[in-house]
């Protein structure tokens, strides 16, 4: 290791945010994912990850 601590990021995050989409097979679960606007300037759709 390289002696570095990680660290989580917590709150809000630039040109993103947390969804809940929900489960194929089980409707009633939701899975979180976070969509991130790529190019909002265009009107291009977001990217989910």
């Amino acid at each position: 290791m390289n002696g570095h601590t990680p660290t989580v990021t917590v709150g809000e995050l630039p040109a993103s945010k947390k969804v809940h989409k929900p489960g194929q097979l089980h409707l009633d679960l939701r899975v979180p994912m976070r969509e991130i606007s790529v190019r909002p300037s265009v009107g291009g759709p977001p990217v989910t990850v």
